[in-house]
């Protein structure tokens, strides 16, 4: 299994199995066809019309109000799997004003953008790098088990990804506030998948560095990770190449931590560009 096929997967959808949500003359989201009939049946809420999905709702307390209800209704059903509390933003552009706020775990199924934010902690050992990887609780709702950053989380409505980084640091890996500070804006990572229920994936990672003490020892206080590993990069990149122990998308943060380093080059790696060009991929309907 090579590099390029998990980029090959966060960028897989075909257009033409969703249906757009405009609010506002806006793209703000795809439906799926084959949940199509879901959003028909809450006549009050949505309206669909020349293959066009909308609010009816014209406000954004009410729309924001009148969607909870629908998604707890949804939830209860077991359309929406998990429930999160956390409200994320809807809106075109990252800083722009939100349309509505929307359930974190129910936003894919209106497949509107979403941010998230990764940190790659990591270590230099005389003259290597080693990274900080956590492996996800057996129980966890969403990829249990699987291999994660050291720190990620969903970003919140009220926070910025600076804000969220910070929380996540304290409570995912004992990382304090003074330290969590020093880590380093790289960039960003986005894709757009469709998801094993169907749903559209749109995802953008705000993505930092922070380089630890040698001595550091992360510890998880919320319960979400069960044990974290120092493993160099050869072994790393190994995992991501030759097994499906990553969580998806933590493959791609992990590569775009490769290529920033020098351990990914166009001299070393014949489908370099498709890689670099896969780390940001998007929706559209033209």
């Amino acid at each position: 299994m090579k590099i390029l096929h998990w980029i090959k997967i966060c960028n897989e959808y075909n257009k033409e199995d969703f249906i757009p949500l405009i609010v506002d003359n806006e793209l703000l989201g795809a439906i799926s066809k084959q949940h199509l009939n879901l959003f028909e049946s809450e006549k009050e809420v949505f309206r669909f019309e020349n293959g066009i999905l909308s609010l009816k709702p014209q406000i954004f307390e009410e729309r924001t109000v009148e969607i909870e209800k629908v998604m707890k209704k949804w939830f209860q059903q077991g359309i929406v799997k998990h429930w999160k509390n956390e409200p994320y933003r809807v809106s075109n552009e990252f800083n722009a004003e939100p349309k509505f706020l929307i359930e974190r775990a129910a936003a894919s199924l209106l497949g509107v953008q979403k941010y998230g934010v990764h940190l790659n902690g990591f270590v230099r050992d005389e003259n290597q790098i080693k990274m900080w990887i956590g492996r996800r609780s057996t129980t966890s709702g969403l990829f249990p088990n699987k291999l994660d950053q050291l720190v990620a989380g969903g970003l919140g409505a009220g926070f910025t990804p600076l804000e969220t980084l910070i929380k996540e640091c304290e409570e995912e890996a004992n990382i304090s506030k003074q330290l969590a500070q020093q880590a380093k804006s790289v960039g960003m990572i986005t894709y757009c998948m469709t998801s094993n229920q169907g749903n559209l994936n749109r995802d953008a990672l705000f993505i930092y560095d922070l380089e630890l003490p040698i001595d550091f020892v992360p510890e998880n206080t919320d319960g979400e990770t069960q044990a974290f590993y120092l493993w160099d990069l050869n072994k790393i990149t190994e995992l991501i190449e030759n097994t499906e122990e990553f969580k998806i998308n933590c493959n791609l943060v992990v590569i775009d931590f490769l290529i920033r380093h020098g351990f990914i080059t166009p001299e070393n790696t014949p489908n370099y560009l498709s890689l670099i060009q896969g780390l940001h991929g998007s929706f559209h309907f033209n």
